[in-house]
């Protein structure tokens, strides 16, 4: 195999191989050096995990829009000088993360994206309207967040994330950019260092505007002498939820008179994550549009150079913007006219494609379910079973067990998630987190206090009976 950055988008593509062969000859001539016994089952394992691991590739994504169509030059990021100190140290941190060959197309996306975007040295005024759509979970995040740090490299100095009105997700939002871009634990006051803080000493941190324990703008900000003026050299971050209240207050900031000529000078990327909740006019009327188009319109509106670029799994909506909506309030809609970016998968990712390529592939990891539509109907009327059906605690012992033999494995620190998604209502949905609640809280001792109890007293314990049988059933035929 090789690690090659195969790009050809710019001066500074590589191509930088090592061979499988050279690896495991230098790794052998290395290992007594550190004490390692070579003829170990463990080493040869090692060998075959890192390998494995430095194969997997990403290819760089697809621009779906002609820039022979715009006025753009797109080389503008590779003419302008850009010092890559923020994307350097984003990139030094995932690294350690991804393997050899996913770290470089992140960066390259990353690249591709921002030269479809506004240049911030122009002295002209423009904005810019783009979108980025990937799989589910398959790194739009880590994609978005190397953006922002080549953003930043190349002159924007604000850059506001906004995210659905869930808080949960704000907050895991406003971490991860903490650990890519910002450097520092934000919801600390000891502002303890983090991610690329920790590997760059001096890290010049951008200024945040919200944290991770406050859902809006910082509380003193408004009272403080923070201006644009002392921070010149360095980019705001704001992370925020797409509600009505929190966007008005930022409009509102943005707005001051002691600040805003300078702010409508400042370069501001806009990320707006899962771009098709919420932000797209559902209106008839282009002049009435819904209130959180509406406000993130105002706020882009604010600035004379502006990129505003969606990011969704499910672009849609977005597409089906009328593209030629505009208002002399608003100014033009979020239709993506400059840059649609189509990101691809690493060859790792299982999604759609891996579980339905064939009848035989769906059978091995499909379970029909025929148990679930008493507890969760499909229509409204039906009075609906108390509890969880069968299926479903099935379903959670076989992630538990799942779960445990990663951990054995060594996967522990590595992230594991069971997505329950059985039902389109609301109400629904919060009694099935409630019931599994409750049964978490009884599986929880039943284990506890039985695992390491012999068979016979173990499995006296209904719960532990259960999830032996769910082992013997799934797992015991098929582990190694």
């Amino acid at each position: 195999f090789s690690l090659k950055n195969n790009s050809n988008h710019g001066p500074n593509a590589t191509n930088d191989y090592i061979t499988s062969d050279l690896f495991i000859r230098t790794a052998k001539e290395l290992a007594p050096t550190f004490g390692v016994n070579i003829d170990t089952e463990e080493f040869n394992l090692f060998l075959k995990d890192t390998i494995d691991e430095f194969k997997i590739n990403m290819e760089e994504g697809e621009s779906l829009v002609n820039f022979e169509d715009y006025e753009h030059d797109s080389q503008w990021v590779y003419k302008s000088g850009i010092e890559p100190y923020y994307s350097n140290a984003y990139e030094n941190l995932i690294s350690n993360k991804f393997p050899p060959k996913v770290t470089k197309t992140v960066m390259q996306n990353s690249l591709n994206i921002l030269s479809s975007l506004g240049n911030p040295k122009d002295s002209s005024s423009w904005d810019r309207r783009g979108l980025i759509f990937g799989h589910v979970q398959s790194g739009k995040t880590s994609n978005f967040i190397g953006v922002i740090a080549k953003a930043a490299d190349a002159g924007y100095r604000m850059i506001i994330v906004l995210t659905t009105n869930d808080e949960k997700l704000r907050k895991q939002t406003q971490e991860r950019i903490d650990e890519g871009f910002i450097g520092y634990k934000t919801g600390n006051d000891k502002r303890i260092k983090d991610g690329v803080g920790k590997l760059n000493k001096d890290y010049k941190q951008p200024i945040n505007l919200t944290t991770t324990e406050r859902d809006g703008l910082i509380s003193p900000l408004t009272s403080t002498n923070i201006t644009p003026d002392i921070i010149e050299d360095r980019p705001w971050v704001v992370v925020m939820k797409k509600e009505k209240r929190r966007l008005e207050a930022l409009h509102e900031f943005l707005s001051q008179d002691a600040i805003n000529n300078k702010i409508q000078q400042m370069p501001v990327l806009l990320i707006d994550d899962e771009a098709d909740w919420a932000s797209v006019n559902s209106k008839k009327d282009a002049d009435k549009p819904t209130l959180i188009n509406q406000c993130i319109r105002q706020i882009l509106a604010l600035y004379n150079k502006s990129s505003y670029v969606g990011v969704t799994a499910t672009p849609f909506a977005n597409i089906f913007i009328n593209h030629k909506s505009y208002t002399e309030m608003l100014e033009d809609d979020l239709f993506p006219r400059d840059m649609i970016y189509s990101l691809e998968a690493p060859e790792n990712y299982l999604g759609g494609d891996k579980i339905f390529l064939d009848a035989e592939a769906s059978d091995r990891v499909i379970e029909h379910v025929n148990d679930a539509e008493d507890f969760f109907p499909t229509k409204r009327k039906i009075i609906p079973l108390d509890g969880i059906p069968k299926s479903l605690i099935n379903a959670f012992h076989e992630f538990i067990i799942a779960r445990c033999i990663r951990n054995i494995r060594g996967d522990r620190n590595k992230h594991c998630t069971m997505m329950i998604n059985a039902s389109v209502y609301v109400d629904t949905t919060k009694r099935i987190f409630d019931e599994i609640s409750d049964y978490y809280d009884l599986l929880k001792p039943a284990v506890m206090n039985n695992y390491m109890m012999e068979d016979d007293y173990a499995m006296k314990n209904l719960i532990m009976s259960q999830i032996k049988e769910t082992f013997v059933r799934i797992f015991s035929s098929n582990i190694k």
